[in-house]
């Protein structure tokens, strides 16, 4: 699968790296974070006409190193913002939901409603400031979530970084491309506002995309 995905990565311009370090975005809401230890893997960064990305396999180990070790993946798409602002989780509802359970909204004291009753019934949004999460959930970045791929299970802004997860074990470029549609429309979406009350500008944001 591998070799298929280096070889799909370079027809399209982009470039593939079997590994790469855990610590590659600074993201801290789930799945990040999870499991006892974390493994990142199949590492596809690149640009498209809507700027640069790194997608990649998030592997988290429980009871690594044991006879009964278990790992469950994600299937990670990120996009850089333009400034880093506060952390805003998004999950689903549903057995997903179960699965990653409170720990999903962790970083969120509030849980934050919008006018469209499909958007609240998909998903749930954790925000520490309601004001920043109403401002970045306009209706175009709202449309843009209802449009993601059913099988997006998370969405996270931290650390200048836009992130989409699925609990999907194989990374392939159709998944990658599809989910960054997704994230490009998120973040045309959010006003330049936002970025002007709530950002902070930083060297990580600048050195954003990892050497490859």
């Amino acid at each position: 699968m591998r070799a298929i995905l280096a070889r799909d990565a370079a027809a399209l311009g982009w470039s593939y790296r079997p590994l790469g370090d855990p610590r590659l975005l600074g993201i801290t809401a789930p799945p990040f974070g999870m499991g006892d230890a974390q493994r990142v893997s199949d590492v596809v960064t690149g640009s498209r006409p809507a700027g640069a990305f790194v997608a990649f396999t998030l592997e988290l180990v429980l009871r690594p190193g044991r006879s009964d070790e278990h790992v469950r993946r994600w299937r990670v798409a990120s996009v850089p913002l333009p400034q880093i602002t506060p952390q805003i989780a998004l999950s689903p509802d549903g057995a997903l939901a179960a699965f990653l359970g409170a720990e999903a909204l962790q970083s969120g004291v509030h849980d934050v409603m919008v006018e469209s009753h499909a958007f609240n019934e998909r998903w749930r949004v954790g925000a520490d400031d309601p004001d920043y999460a109403h401002a970045v959930l306009t209706p175009a970045v709202v449309a843009a979530l209802l449009d993601a791929p059913d099988d997006v299970g998370c969405i996270t802004i931290e650390n200048g970084t836009l992130v989409a997860a699925s609990m999907v074990p194989v990374l392939e470029v159709g998944w990658i491309s599809q989910a960054l549609q997704t994230l490009e429309a998120v973040r045309a979406g959010i006003p330049p506002f936002v970025w002007d009350r709530w950002g902070t500008q930083d060297e990580g944001v600048v050195a954003w995309v990892p050497d490859h």
